[in-house]
């Protein structure tokens, strides 16, 4: 594809006077070249100091190049609106760039690896939104619930909190991240042209236009999807010393927790982007993820995910042991592990192991299944969240009934005898059920001496921590 670039036009002559016609695309495209190079000041100089041939940085009324030196081809993403691949361009010796942007990848399909059709990405947004907004609604009546009912206020819901909160904020900077996937036109086959491509990216991605603000809106991101992991983390930890041993004191051990979950994520974001913005040659950081900083933030998500497992499996190993020292058949034990295992996997975050790498296969079904799949999981964790630490909760499901309940009997539609049958006792602090756990947490404290169950259910109907509710 030739270089979108022309060269001016001459003014057009007239009999008395000479008119120059600047349209509003050509101030628009000044404005865009005056970034670009403001962008790049950094790099100019230190390529001007060298004393050795670059080439300037250039805006080709699609994407800003980076000054690049003589001889050197250098790579961009693709614009917004084309398919997701690289293009690229060459610096000649003489320190100016070649006459041809290559643009093929962007749009070309004579390609090794198909991309995914504008169909499958029309399937992926209503994936996204509806996920996304589905997770918002549940999480959002979950936070309400939470805060409510004085009987749900102590350590372990307190942390439950916290972990919905960052969801929230998890997935409303998602969606403003990907404002671009959720908001373009796939109704139609993908051209790349100088004409459409720029009405897209007007139109549609607007991030795009002020790098300041999509940096800001990436670094946000970026700390809520660490500080959500780390509320994960957290609830590992706080469920494992529950159930094994105490980490830490009654009286501190919440605000260890705040730390961990709203403050450590800080001491590894904020060096990234401080870094990223010395170092990174696109304007909205686009490359973060090629870029091997991102393993700043990543690296110790992995490590917090990975003690979870951890946890898990000593979770795991307490649950069969005691399951085991029941009289219950062996098939039954091994469903309740199973149950175990398939309900705490997704809440300690470890199926977020997948998000971590962007699976490229020579499969196009293969690399769709990926897709697809981590949309599924990133847009739906919330929902499951939700479900599980309070939809399903017995004394959530309670508490709510008799609020209910209370509500009709002031309006004379129920007894208050109908309504005090669901009396329960303030101070509970919801009874973690079946699905919240599926562990006999209080088992540890109230059979310790014990070497049989009269009833193998209390592993997987847990008790409350009645002495829980002070803590916090």
């Amino acid at each position: 594809m030739r270089d979108l670039n022309p060269p001016a036009s001459p003014a057009t002559p007239s009999n008395e006077t000479t008119s120059l016609s600047v349209s509003d695309d050509d101030i628009i495209h000044g404005f865009k070249k005056l970034l670009c190079e403001m962008d790049h000041l950094n790099k100019t100089q230190i390529l001007e100091n060298s004393g050795v041939p670059y080439c300037n940085a250039s805006h080709d009324r699609l994407t800003c190049w980076p000054p690049t030196e003589a001889g050197q081809n250098v790579s961009m993403d693709c614009p917004p609106g084309a398919l997701p691949f690289k293009a690229t361009r060459f610096c000649l010796d003489t320190g100016e760039w070649a006459a041809f942007t290559h643009y093929n990848d962007c749009h070309t399909i004579n390609m090794p690896v198909a991309p995914p059709s504008p169909t499958f990405y029309l399937a992926l947004r209503y994936v996204y939104l509806i996920g996304i907004t589905l997770s918002l609604v549940l999480l959002l009546i979950t936070l309400f619930i939470f805060c409510y009912f004085k009987a749900l206020q102590c350590t372990r819901i307190a942390i439950h909190k916290n972990l919905v909160v960052s969801f929230i904020f998890r997935y409303i900077f998602m969606i403003i991240q990907l404002q671009p996937l959720l908001t373009m036109d796939y109704s139609t086959e993908i051209r790349l042209s100088s004409s459409n491509l720029q009405e897209n990216s007007q139109n549609n991605f607007v991030l795009h236009k002020v790098p300041g603000f999509c940096r800001f809106i990436l670094v946000l991101l970026e700390y809520f999807i660490m500080a959500n992991m780390y509320w994960m983390f957290v609830e590992g930890l706080y469920l494992t010393s529950r159930i094994a041993v105490a980490v830490f004191s009654t009286e501190s051990n919440f605000k260890v927790y705040l730390a961990i979950g709203w403050v450590s994520p800080l001491l590894f974001v904020i060096p990234w982007a401080i870094v990223m913005s010395y170092d990174s040659i696109s304007p909205c950081w686009l490359d973060h993820l090629d870029n091997p900083y991102i393993w700043t933030l990543r690296a110790p998500l992995i490590i917090a995910i990975l003690i979870n497992t951890l946890f898990l499996i000593n979770i795991i190993r307490i649950l069969i042991t005691k399951l085991q020292a029941s009289n219950t058949m062996e098939t039954n034990q091994m469903r309740k592990a199973t149950k175990a295992v398939a309900v705490l996997f997704p809440l300690l975050g470890l199926t977020n192991l997948i998000f971590f790498w962007n699976v490229k296969s020579e499969n196009e079904a293969v690399e769709k299944a990926f897709i697809a799949t981590n949309a599924v999981l990133q847009s739906t964790q919330g929902v499951f969240v939700a479900v599980i630490y309070c939809f399903l909760n017995t004394e959530v499901r309670k508490l709510v009934k008799r609020r209910v309940l209370a509500s009709l009997d002031e309006y004379g539609k129920r007894t208050p005898r109908r309504s005090h049958q669901y009396h329960t006792t303030n101070g509970s602090c919801g009874v973690p059920t079946t699905s919240e756990v599926v562990m006999a947490v209080s088992y540890r404290r109230s059979t310790q001496d014990q070497s049989t169950i009269a009833d193998p259910d209390q592993y997987t109907e847990m008790k409350p921590f009645t002495s829980e509710c002070g803590e916090s």
